[in-house]
């Protein structure tokens, strides 16, 4: 799961220090978070959402916006 956060962030114009203060928690974690080094709890996504005045759902990568994976084995024919 890939989260948007870096993204909303710049688009509201938020450091990952306010965020941390905002939501309560240390910048570190909060930067691993946003870095994907650490996956939060849902509590602690709705709070982000919150902070970032984004609905829930806007926080995650939708399937077809992340980058499309090659398939393991294609048609030499028609590349399928």
């Amino acid at each position: 799961m890939e989260l948007r956060l870096k993204d909303l962030m710049k688009a509201k114009g938020v450091t990952s220090v306010r965020i941390a203060e905002l939501v309560g928690m240390h910048k570190t974690n909060v930067s691993n978070i946003i870095n994907g080094k650490q996956m939060p709890s849902v509590e602690t996504l709705e709070r982000f959402a919150d902070v970032l005045g984004v609905r829930f759902t806007e926080l995650f990568v939708l399937e077809e916006e992340s980058t499309p994976q090659t398939p393991a084995f294609s048609c030499p024919h028609c590349g399928k």
